[in-house]
């Protein structure tokens, strides 16, 4: 069975936006939220994932001072992203389970694209040939300035390769992600707002997907 539109399938949503933006505290409440309030059984997965080559993509871009060459991560996370469709999202989608993933191809775009450079062009065609048959329902945006983003991350343990990135970095990845949202139509949240308030704002978005 293809990934296309059919009854009784699915909904696939998507949560992007930088690092400290908020996407795992909000993904999880996103799953509850469809879980408990509308019914519905709902995977909450994420890239890189659980998957074997997710593990290793984990330990590869744990060290922060990684310096791998941005093509060869673009390549890696698409190649996990095939693996991720196949065996986890589109089987769940199929079964007629909502999917609730953290990250996908506009991650390529903001983080190797606008933050490494890497040209439009080869990464369009990896998102035709890897997830042109899987297209999210709705992708949520959580932005958030730079400046607060950092001052998160630095809030951390301890980071890895991308969160160690410089504020010009993630510059170039937030205004990425302003171009991807609308140019595709994304729901674009304010995660500088306390939780209840991005909430809402998200369950809006859901219900109005519902709805379609």
């Amino acid at each position: 069975m293809t990934s296309k539109e059919t009854e009784g399938r699915g909904k696939f949503i998507v949560v992007e936006g930088l690092d400290g933006s908020g996407k795992s505290t909000h993904a999880k409440m996103i799953r509850d939220y469809i879980e408990n309030e509308l019914g519905e059984k709902c995977l909450l997965t994420s890239e890189p994932g659980e998957s074997p080559i997710g593990k290793l993509l984990r330990e590869l871009f744990k060290n922060p001072d990684a310096n791998n060459e941005p093509l060869s991560e673009l390549l890696l996370f698409f190649a996990n992203r095939n693996e991720h469709l196949k065996k986890q999202i589109i089987p769940a989608l199929d079964r007629g389970d909502w999917v609730v993933c953290e990250r996908f191809w506009g991650s390529s775009y903001a983080y190797q694209g606008g933050g490494h450079g890497i040209k439009d062009v080869h990464i369009e065609y990896l998102i035709k040939w890897i997830t042109s048959e899987e297209k999210p329902a709705l992708t949520l945006f959580l932005d958030i300035p730079v400046e607060k983003a950092l001052e998160r991350i630095r809030k951390r343990k301890q980071t890895d390769s991308f969160e160690s990135q410089d504020a010009d970095f993630f510059k170039r990845v937030r205004d990425m992600y302003h171009t991807l949202a609308i140019d595709n139509h994304w729901a674009v949240i304010d995660s500088t707002r306390d939780k209840k308030a991005v909430s809402a704002d998200i369950q809006q978005a859901i219900n109005a997907l519902r709805q379609t």
